[in-house]
């Protein structure tokens, strides 16, 4: 296997990671990321479909960063 192939799997590995702690997040939390990663909305796009205040969605979007970077700093050890 050439070094580029094993990068390659390894990026797949930990998308497919990624794709599964996503899955795992608190629903209010992973409504908003998906609809902003996923369907490419703005916060104020995701506030109105959700119909929450607009700042309700940027914490659940940092909460639900700081989560997904804690797990996958977990997942790595």
């Amino acid at each position: 296997a050439t070094g580029q192939e094993s990068e390659s799997s390894e990026e797949e590995e930990l998308l497919e990671e990624l794709k599964k702690q996503i899955e795992l997040l608190p629903v209010d939390f992973k409504s908003v990321l998906v609809l902003k990663i996923y369907e490419n909305l703005s916060c104020a796009e995701i506030a109105n479909i959700l119909k929450i205040p607009l700042g309700t969605v940027l914490s659940r979007l940092a909460r639900a960063r700081e989560q997904l970077a804690s797990r996958m700093k977990a997942k790595k050890r």
